[in-house]
C-alpha cells in the first residue's frame, strides 16, 4: 500500500491590492506590484483601487506580460442597507469574473462618480444598492475592509458588549 501524497498547501491570492491610483490607501506603482508579485511567484491577484479604475488595464496588461492572472476589481462606496442607521457609505469590493463583470464594474464607476456625486456628503462617490443588482451580472463581491458594513456591525456589537 503506498502512502498517502503529501496534500499540498493551496495558492493564496490577494484579492484587495490598492495601488497608487488608490488616493490615500495604496502607494506602490503597477509595474513595481506586479514584479512583486513575479518575485513571489504569485499566479494571480486583483488590483480593488478605492474608487477607481485608473489603474486596471495597466496591471491587467503587465499581469499578461508576466503570465499572472490579473483579476480587475473596484472597491465602491455603497449606500447603507437599512442594517445599520450610518450615514457614511460603506465599501464594497468588487470584483470582475468575466468580461461582463468588467463592464459592469466599469459601468458602477462611472455611476458613482457621476450621479453617485455627493449622494452621502460632499466626498463621496458611491452607488445604491439597486444599482449594484442592476449590473450584478458577471461580478464576485467581497466583504471589504474594516469599512465594509459587516464589519462595522461587528464592531459596533462588539463594542455594545463591552459596555457591559
Amino acid at each position: 500500500m503506498e502512502p498517502a501524497a503529501t496534500p499540498q498547501p493551496p495558492e493564496f491570492v490577494h484579492l484587495h491590492v490598492h495601488s497608487e491610483y488608490s488616493l490615500l490607501d495604496g502607494s506602490i506603482k503597477v509595474k513595481k506590484l506586479v514584479k512583486e508579485l513575479v518575485s513571489r511567484q504569485a499566479k494571480a491577484a486583483a488590483l480593488t483601487d478605492h474608487d477607481a479604475l485608473h489603474g486596471a488595464v495597466e496591471f491587467y496588461l503587465e499581469c499578461q506580460k508576466e503570465k499572472i492572472n490579473g483579476i480587475i476589481g473596484y472597491e465602491a462606496n455603497v449606500e447603507p442597507l437599512l442594517l445599520t442607521s450610518s450615514k457614511s457609505p460603506f465599501h464594497l469590493v468588487l470584483l470582475a469574473e468575466t468580461n461582463e463583470g468588467y463592464a459592469n464594474i466599469i459601468k458602477l464607476c462611472s455611476i458613482a462618480n457621476t450621479d453617485g456625486k455627493n449622494r452621502m456628503g460632499p466626498e463621496s462617490n458611491v452607488v445604491c444598492w439597486d444599482e449594484i443588482r442592476a449590473h450584478a451580472g458577471g461580478i464576485i463581491c467581497l466583504t471589504s475592509c474594516m469599512k465594509g458594513e459587516l464589519q462595522q456591525i461587528i464592531l459596533s456589537e462588539e463594542a455594545d458588549k463591552s459596555d457591559t
